[in-house]
């Protein structure tokens, strides 16, 4: 399986982080805030590049209207712990 982004994405907005760089709190997209894995029982989309040169991390409204990925909130309505 493949996974592209929807039309309209635009890869030159993508602030990528180094390979040796801690993974951003924020989206490297829209720069919104991204829970800690601590605080959620899912982890963010994330890409690297070739080799692992370079990484994204992508918060949930990005991850949906870009990616299609929906975050399903457990039986309480909870998405995160």
């Amino acid at each position: 399986m493949s996974l592209e982004p929807k039309p309209g994405f635009d890869w030159a907005r993508i602030r990528w982080s180094g390979p040796t760089a801690p993974v951003d709190e924020t989206c490297s997209y829209c720069g919104a805030t991204i829970p800690d894995d601590d605080e959620c029982d899912y982890v963010p989309l994330r890409l690297w590049k070739q080799a692992g040169a370079a990484a994204a991390v992508f918060c949930d409204a990005c991850m949906r209207t870009w990616w299609g990925i929906e975050i399903i909130p457990d039986d309480d309505g909870d998405r995160c712990a």
